[in-house]
């Protein structure tokens, strides 16, 4: 889950870095595409990872314990920024 996090949080990063750039990217939603890429990727459902979200935001100090290990996987790992296609 931590992973998931990780890279929505990064591809809204992108899409804001890009769409303050290109006006034409205003109000079309291509942050929703990247959502589906990641989930497609990571091979869950958007259904079942706001569902997962929603429990964790019910159980503050789960939800906290997921932020802090996204933190620490940020890092500990380095990750770059994902850079999904935009169609």
């Amino acid at each position: 889950m931590k992973k998931v996090v990780w890279e929505l949080m990064q591809s809204d990063d992108y899409y804001i870095r890009i769409s303050l750039s290109d006006s034409t990217l205003k109000g079309k939603y291509k942050n929703i595409e990247m959502y589906e890429q990641i989930f497609q990727l990571n091979k869950i459902t958007a259904k079942d990872f706001y569902t997962t979200i929603d429990y964790y935001e019910k159980h503050p100090i789960l939800f906290k314990e997921l932020m802090d290990s996204v933190s620490s996987l940020s890092k500990k790992e380095n990750l770059t920024p994902i850079r999904p296609l935009i169609k």
